[in-house]
Parts: structure tokens; sequence; C-alpha cells
């Protein structure tokens, strides 16, 4: 038997011994995946029944003991040897059903394998919620996963979800062992996976529909208080105010004020920051994926573009950069040096998650006639 996950739940190939040889096995008498020479825990196994069919009979069976090492797997048959120990990484997912406070946690340990370890994560997460009951059609979910990866660190989202299942959950976890563990730069070793989930009734989710300034026109070093309208999923239309404070040097003029969602501000800092999402090492690339996972779905953004450049070198900015230092090193061009446009932002939480954006425009004067 090769268990794949054991602990809270199995998930086992289960095939026949062909033969054993002192302390070597083989067995299946056909390949499990026939990829050559691997390193997969090897179990005794139990066959609990055997299912008649004239179509197809099979066993249903589980794994026992774990008695060594699986080492190869050829199209003829797979091999182990007895006696080995295998690491596989501890997984921990703790459910909370906040109507009627029922608090569920579950221990697994999975393979550690490239391309299978993602896929078994994301069993074994959708599997401890649905494992008592579905989700209500309307739900919100607040999550945290963790995943240490050793030495590099720990990557880590918290966030909020409405009416999506556990899908952006699943989602930033297995992107992020994914990512670490097949790439360009190296292979991360995953030394343990936690995932944290809170589940109430109610979509409690907003659609952004429109913004308001309190006034036609501000002076430099003044607050902009924006008044953003929005549509609750299946509910009324509420607004809320979010403020920005303008620079005491801005000059005159017109300048756009953003207002959105997680994904808005995402794709603005990808854009201001190009170079902290283009990494050179392992290091850099778990910085960059936990920054995709850094804006949340129940916060609301603004952003106010301003004139003027910093300078972004290697994965370091030099804000106010001088003009002329700024203009020579974009003519220059030289490598891991990038000029990006400045901005104020502002977030605020919210009790709901947020989609969309809109926009304003913010006139800046020394001397605003006042209302």
């Amino acid at each position: 038997v090769v268990p794949y996950v054991t602990g809270d739940e199995d998930l086992s190939a289960i095939g026949t011994i062909t033969e054993v040889i002192g302390d070597k096995v083989l067995g299946f008498g056909h390949p499990m995946f026939g990829d050559g020479l691997i390193s997969y825990p090897m179990a005794t196994g139990y066959i609990h029944t055997v299912v008649a069919s004239r179509a197809l009979s099979f066993k249903m069976g589980g794994a026992g003991e774990i008695v060594g090492e699986l080492v190869s797997d050829e199209f003829a048959a797979v091999g182990g040897v007895v006696g080995r120990d295998v690491s596989m990484i501890p997984m921990t997912v703790d459910v909370h059903w906040v109507d009627g406070d029922q608090r569920m946690s579950y221990e697994y340990q999975i393979l550690r394998e490239r391309s299978m370890t993602p896929m078994l994560a994301m069993t074994v997460m959708s599997d401890s919620v649905w494992g008592t009951r579905n989700l209500p059609i309307e739900h919100t979910t607040e999550y945290e996963v963790e995943v240490d990866f050793g030495p590099l660190g720990v990557f880590t989202s918290a966030n909020f979800s409405g009416g999506r299942d556990v899908y952006d959950m699943i989602s930033d976890l297995t992107r992020a062992i994914s990512l670490m563990t097949s790439n360009p730069f190296g292979v991360a070793k995953v030394e343990s996976i936690t995932a944290r989930v809170k589940i109430r009734k109610g979509t409690e989710l907003a659609m952004i529909e429109g913004v308001t300034l309190d006034r036609n026109a501000y002076a430099p070093g003044e607050t902009v208080t924006a008044t953003v309208r929005m549509q609750r999923w299946m509910g009324p239309r509420f607004q809320r105010d979010i403020q920005v404070t303008l620079p005491e040097n801005l000059p005159d003029g017109t300048y756009k004020l953003t207002i959105g969602d997680w994904m808005t501000a995402l794709q603005d800092d990808q854009n201001r920051r190009p170079r902290l999402y283009d990494p050179k090492t392992l290091a850099e690339l778990l910085a960059a994926t936990k920054r995709t996972v850094a804006p949340r779905m129940d916060h609301l953004y603004a952003i106010l573009d301003t004139p003027g450049a910093a300078v972004a070198v290697d994965t370091d900015t030099v804000a106010e950069a001088p003009p002329t230092v700024a203009a020579m090193l974009a003519a220059a061009r030289p490598l891991d040096v990038t000029r990006i446009a400045e901005s104020v932002t502002a977030e605020r939480k919210m009790k709901v998650g947020l989609t969309g954006q809109t926009t304003a425009s913010v006139n800046v004067t020394r001397h605003p006639r006042r209302p």
C-alpha cells in the first residue's frame, strides 16, 4: 500500500505484492505513475472486502503501518525497501461553524511530492470543510493559511470571502506550494501546513457603485473625504467614507482618485512596483507570493495618483528621487532600476467583502473656493 494521506483521512494506492527478497519488495506488476526513482512511504494494508461485479470487480482496503520506502516506479513494477523512513508533511485544518459554535480539528500527514502535494492539500482541506455538512447556499468564510518553508520563512494568507465556498482559501494555499516547489530557482521544502476557517450563514458581499467627494476643490495638505456608494448582495444600498490626505507640496492640478477592492489595490501595486513581482531568487519568489495575497477582500482602498516618480533599485524604493536623477536613470536603463509613479493611498476595513471600483477627479489649488 502507498499512503498519500494518513491521519484523519486515508488516501492510498493499493496493489498486490509480487515478491519479497530480504528487505526488498516488488509489487503491483504494473506502474503506479511510471515516474522512475521516487521516495514514497510504503505501508502494510488490509482488504476489508471485495466488491464483485460482472463489469469490473474491485477491492476495498486501507493502509496499515508504514514499514518502509517505495523507491522505484517502473513500467513493469514498483519496488521498495523495508525499514527506511520517509518524511511526510504534517497538515492541520481547523474548522469553526460560527452558527452553532461547532469546532473541529483535523490532523493529517500528506505525501511530499512536487506535483501531488498541492492537490492532496486541496483535497484534505475541502474534505475537512465538507466532512460533516454542506455549506449554506449563502455563506461567508474568514480564513488563514500558513505554509512553513523552513529557513526561507513562512507563507501566511489571512482573508475574507463571501459566497465562494473555500475556493479562495484553496487558491492561496495551493498557489504558494506550487510556486515554491516548481520554479526556476530551486525547490523549497514544505515543513508543515496549517489552515483555519470560520464559516457563517449569509453572503456578506457588496459591489462598489460610485463615489462623491465632500468638496469641489482642495488645498495641498487637506484631507479628501470620499463617500462611496455600495450595493449589498441581496440587501440594501449603503455608503461609507474613506479619507485621503493630500501631500503638502502637491502642485495645482486635477488628479485621479481610484476607489476599489483588493484586486484594484493589487493591480496598482504590481504596476507601481513591478520589480517586486519579478523574482530572481527563491527568497524573492516567496516575498512576491506573500505580496499577492496581502490585499484583503474586506478592505476598501483609495489610490490618488500624484506627479513625480520614485526610483526602484533592485527591490528597494527610493521615494521622491530628484527629477534629474530619475531622468538620467530612465535614459540609461540600467538593469534592476525602474522609475515608478508615486501615489497616496488609504484603506478602510469593512464588515463585508467588496468587488468593483470607481473613480473621481480631485481638483487641487492653493486657494480653493469654499462651498
